[in-house]
């Protein structure tokens, strides 16, 4: 494979290689290995991208896995790039890298519009402790909400932007939410000391 000229072949000889390392002689990670290379002659390739870290995972290495997705994502296009977005966010969520999970469920979040995406965003930069990025993220999500859903998010939102110490903007926040549901307690209760 390393001598031959023609990708095409290459790949082809890659290919061959990748199933004898798995299958043969069941070593996940050097099959991950020749997956890596394909994925290299191939840029956009997502299902060479996808097979290397499904090997990656079953060989137990997870730093190396994030790093095929961090490596090849730039070169996918549409929705499949946000998917793999949200998978390097699970495998750095998996590492203890809480923002770096938090930035690839944001990049997912943006491609995909997906509420869960801007949720595990929000939770990994509230378990990083960066709560100004989480009130964000939270806010963000509540942008794909009206009404009573959109200010339980705001109220939330709010909440966080107080830990971040921001009072001036959680207090915006939550007569935000005041006003899209007055009924709401949890906004209602949250505003009497901020508005003192």
């Amino acid at each position: 494979a390393m001598n031959e000229s023609d990708v095409e072949s290459k790949i082809m000889l890659e290919r061959k290689l990748a199933d004898l390392h798995d299958k043969q002689r069941e070593d996940p990670a050097a099959a991950a290995e020749a997956w890596v290379r394909i994925a290299g002659l191939s840029p956009g390739d997502d299902d060479a991208v996808n097979t290397a870290v499904e090997l990656y995972e079953r060989a137990g290495q997870l730093e190396a896995a994030a790093g095929v997705i961090a490596d090849s994502v730039g070169g996918i296009d549409g929705d499949t790039k946000g998917t793999l977005y949200e998978k390097l966010g699970e495998l750095r969520g998996k590492l203890g890298d809480h923002v770096g999970a938090a930035e690839a469920f944001t990049e997912a979040a943006q491609i995909l519009k997906k509420d869960e995406d801007w949720d595990l965003a929000a939770k990994a930069y509230a378990t990083a402790g960066q709560f100004g990025e989480a009130a964000d993220s939270i806010e963000r999500r509540a942008q794909l909400y009206e009404g009573k859903e959109k200010a339980a998010l705001l109220a939330q939102a709010a909440d966080m932007t107080l830990q971040a110490g921001n009072a001036d903007t959680a207090l915006a926040q939550l007569e935000t939410a005041s006003e899209l549901d007055p009924n709401n307690d949890q906004a209602r209760k949250a505003l009497l000391p901020l508005g003192e």
